[in-house]
């Protein structure tokens, strides 16, 4: 039974972290190595990291000398971890008791590098009861009663389809690590440019349409709920995908994808914050003066809800902040 080294920042999450852990340690697969990166926290998340290594073995913890980012604390788990394949679990979310066995089970028997699930969501704007988890299908081309899907990388419409995030996939550690991929040193979005390094070296990448990993979203005093400083991140982050890109000559050919991306995430993002931040993000947003070509995004192969963001991002163009706001009220929702 090959080793998995599950990695877990840790940062203010006391309410949360005993389920996450408890669903960690209970897995059905048993070889595990459980990184924990203990980022600074200020409530009683320590004592419960170390309630729970007396009670597994299995528990490394790690404590970050000053505060970092869950970035750092992802890419100090990789350093230290020692087992074949690499998951990744956020210390407010848990996971099913299988998770781990059936990623396991579609990595070895397909030789993927990267094995991704789609996962249960709740949003905590909306409620904040666990019975109101969701599924999150990604990938509709796939049947739901199939094990498994084999991707294809080189075709560059594919990159449209799946979530980001580090957490619902399995990677081979060997992969991670023979490659250098690793979370950038900033502090929000992190995933956005670590999938896209992911993407752009993967050989053989496979999609497993079914859900263990359950996603707390926007929970009160996660880093995704910051709304000030972090305006112009999203702007940010797209430059860093962009340079990726770039870097391994890939940019001109995705240009469209990624130009699409980067309005979506735009559009979505104004829905999040309060009127004077939502209003300083909409005209930094016209202000770029982008060159996109949204008539060749719209021949992409989207849905039509899709497409409606093309259709509000000409809108933003054309418009002053509140003429935009009322054109568009109701049709923009949250990410």
């Amino acid at each position: 039974m090959d080793k998995v080294s599950v990695i877990i920042p840790v940062y203010n999450v006391e309410n949360y972290l005993s389920r996450s852990l408890d669903s960690v340690i209970s897995q059905t697969y048993k070889n595990l190595e459980i990184i924990c990166i203990n980022d600074c926290s200020t409530d009683g998340s320590s004592e419960i990291l170390e309630q729970y290594k007396k009670l597994d073995n299995r528990i490394i913890i790690f404590n970050n000398s000053e505060k970092q980012t869950a970035s750092y604390s992802r890419n100090l788990g990789i350093d230290k971890s020692t087992g074949k394949y690499i998951m990744f679990v956020d210390g407010d979310d848990y996971i099913a008791s299988n998770y781990v066995e059936k990623m396991v089970k579609q990595i070895s028997s397909t030789g993927a590098e990267t094995v991704i699930s789609d996962y249960y969501t709740l949003n905590f704007w909306k409620d904040e009861s666990d019975n109101k988890f969701y599924y999150y299908w990604q990938y509709d081309k796939a049947p739901y009663d199939i094990e498994n899907v084999q991707i294809d990388t080189s075709d560059i419409k594919n990159f449209l389809y799946f979530a980001v995030p580090c957490w619902n996939k399995i990677f081979s550690a060997e992969f991670l690590k023979s490659k250098n991929i690793k979370f950038p040193p900033i502090h929000i979005y992190e995933d956005v440019v670590f999938w896209g390094s992911v993407w752009l070296n993967l050989k053989n990448l496979y999609y497993t349409p079914k859900a263990y990993y359950y996603y707390r979203k926007k929970r009160s005093g996660s880093l995704t709920t910051k709304r000030d400083e972090d305006v112009y991140y999203v702007i940010t982050i797209h430059k860093m995908l962009a340079d990726v890109f770039k870097e391994y000559n890939m940019y001109d050919k995705m240009k469209n994808i990624l130009d699409y991306i980067m309005i979506r995430d735009f559009l979505s993002k104004l829905s999040l914050f309060p009127e004077s931040l939502s209003k300083s993000l909409f005209y930094k947003i016209k202000n770029e003066n982008y060159d996109l070509s949204l008539n060749e995004m719209r021949n992409l192969d989207l849905s039509e809800g899709a497409k409606k963001y093309i259709d509000y991002y000409q809108i933003l163009l054309e418009n002053e902040y509140e003429d935009f706001c009322k054109k568009t009220k109701g049709c923009i929702k949250s990410a």
